[in-house]
């Protein structure tokens, strides 16, 4: 893995359909580098369709109004040309992983291949002035990646509805 970034966490916890990523980013971080956009590069090392991605975040807070903007891009690295699909969401939790901001989809893609990109965007305001500002910095803004269908292949999922039979062959359960 890859990063121009420092003090961030990474998830991945794997389902019977894909694997679901959780990036928690301290906003008292993302703050100082408003300028400067986070890139990562991830490897989901799945037994049946390995996938390399790129993620890109730049997060705005300002002082004066309260508003915060973050703009999320993933993009799909590997040479694998399976199309899995992607949903990215983006959240603001507490260091016990409360959600403060509910868990939105910002971007999506149902057949993502390799060298393709998605953008998503969110805005939120939280009330003006200093106090809420410095109180907002102990929170942490996590971005969740879903990808499906790595697990299944033409549509079927192997495991599930296939066996081996003792010659070799393949027989369906049904």
């Amino acid at each position: 893995m890859e990063t121009n970034f420092e003090d961030f966490k990474i998830t991945d916890e794997e389902t019977s359909n894909g694997h679901n990523i959780h990036y928690s980013f301290p906003v008292r971080k993302l703050v100082v580098r408003q300028s400067w956009p986070l890139v990562s590069d991830y490897n989901i090392d799945c037994s049946l369709l390995p996938t390399s991605w790129k993620l890109g975040i730049s997060y705005e807070q300002l002082i004066e109004t309260g508003k915060i903007s973050c703009l999320v891009s993933l993009t799909r690295t590997d040479r694998i040309n399976n199309p899995v699909e992607v949903i990215v969401k983006v959240s603001v939790v507490n260091e016990k992983t409360e959600c403060l901001r509910w868990p939105s989809e910002i971007c999506s893609s149902q057949r993502m291949r390799t060298d393709e990109m998605i953008k998503g965007s969110f805005e939120d305001s939280r009330d003006p002035g200093l106090r809420s500002y410095v109180l907002s910095l102990d929170l942490f803004l996590r971005v969740t990646i879903l990808v499906r269908s790595c697990h299944f292949t033409e549509n079927f999922d192997r495991q599930r509805y296939f066996k081996g039979s003792d010659k070799g062959s393949l027989t369906s359960k049904k």
